[in-house]
């Protein structure tokens, strides 16, 4: 069908009276509206804000395990991140943990995966629909929608973060998932939502009288409990070992961040004791039957290694193989939460492409082990 054509058959059904009562233009009417700039923040009009967890300040975290050298070869920070913030990481600075606030915001059209209610949006998917006029395929009362920005673009934050705000959206209305673009080619993430028992919809357009959105990430005490709640639902499918060390393979997966002499890593760890697991060839049941209850989990930095802190021992360490021009620790902060430790060894090399110290490793990797398990984060 030509594109003409299509718009004629749409103008065709919205002659009608009944049609067209069902089309709504509430994209487009924000795109002139932000192009007027008229728009406003959706938290400024929401009609109820219920604090379900407070802010926390805690002025000490335990700090980062990692060789004397490493901080001298990072050459650039994630994006949206900078050397600042990842050194409060590691350096265990004082933090503020934000308060986990659901808002409700009244008579919503939901298209594609984001809330237009007025001169406000909430957007829950990166890649949007265009401005234009949309079919609204049903009316809801009140829907309870957990899916973020962040968990639509990696899979590691869905599997984590999302899936512990979709714990507490079960309390707050019918729960639906915006529909995603990258998640259907993550193998993995359907199989994960059925382990947790958190298989829920995924909502196209609805007109929604009461849709409740959630600000999520602060590690404050709720948020730490779900956490939990979701590595108990994982650890419960079963193990084959336990108080093993394990390597996470990215190979083939993710993100550009190809660790150049992967294999030559994997041949030495082998030697060393530690169990390679493979998630892009490995069924989910597989992956998560080799990774419970490991007590130090080593990847490349990246979602894979959610695979690994779902699944960990109480106590368990993580080594992440940070590439020198995408540091991040973002897994520092799951850590804390979780009462593990953290340590990371940096690679050399340019963006996209590097090699790390197998010899570095293995130090960081024994500073890990012999630290001692049981240090609290949160008292």
């Amino acid at each position: 069908m030509s594109g003409t054509q299509h718009w004629l058959d749409k103008a065709y059904n919205m002659s009608n009276w009944e049609n067209f009562r069902r089309y709504t233009p509430a994209s487009l009417v924000f795109a002139l509206q932000r192009r007027l700039g008229l728009t406003v923040e959706p938290t400024t009009i929401a009609t109820r804000r219920e604090v379900i967890s407070p802010a926390e300040h805690h002025s000490a975290r335990p700090a980062a395990y990692y060789l004397p050298n490493q901080l001298d070869k990072v050459m650039a920070t994630q994006e949206n991140s900078t050397f600042s913030q990842e050194y409060n990481r590691i350096a265990g600075k004082p933090i503020n943990h934000a308060a986990t606030v659901a808002y409700r915001l009244d008579n919503v059209n939901f298209i594609h995966g984001v809330l237009y209610s007025g001169r406000s949006c909430w957007a829950q998917v990166h890649q949007k629909a265009r401005p234009g006029f949309y079919k609204i395929d049903r009316e809801l009362e009140e829907v309870a929608l957990p899916t973020s920005l962040v968990g639509d673009k990696f899979f590691g934050h869905f599997v984590c973060d999302d899936s512990a705000t979709t714990l507490l959206a079960t309390n707050w209305g019918d729960v639906y998932y915006a529909s995603s673009g990258a998640r259907g080619d993550w193998h993995h993430a359907s199989d994960y939502l059925e382990v947790y028992g958190l298989e829920f919809p995924t909502l196209q357009t609805a007109h929604i009288r009461q849709a409740w959105v959630f600000e999520d990430y602060g590690m404050n005490a709720n948020r730490r409990k779900r956490l939990e709640a979701l590595r108990t639902r994982i650890r419960a499918q079963g193990s084959r070992r336990s108080g093993h060390n394990i390597y996470i393979r990215r190979r083939g997966g993710g993100a550009p961040r190809t660790l150049t002499n992967e294999i030559q890593l994997e041949e030495r760890l082998r030697r060393e004791g530690f169990e390679i697991v493979d998630p892009v060839n490995m069924s989910t049941r597989e992956v998560i039957t080799r990774t419970s209850n490991a007590a130090l989990v080593c990847s490349v930095e990246g979602s894979a290694v959610a695979h690994g802190y779902l699944a960990a021992a109480p106590n368990a360490a993580i080594l992440t193989i940070q590439p020198p021009y995408r540091f991040t620790n973002i897994w520092k902060d799951f850590c804390d939460a979780s009462d593990f430790r953290y340590g990371f060894v940096v690679g050399e090399g340019k963006p996209g492409e590097f090699t790390v110290s197998v010899d570095d490793l293995l130090r960081t990797a024994d500073l890990l082990v012999k630290a001692n398990p049981k240090q609290r984060v949160f008292a």
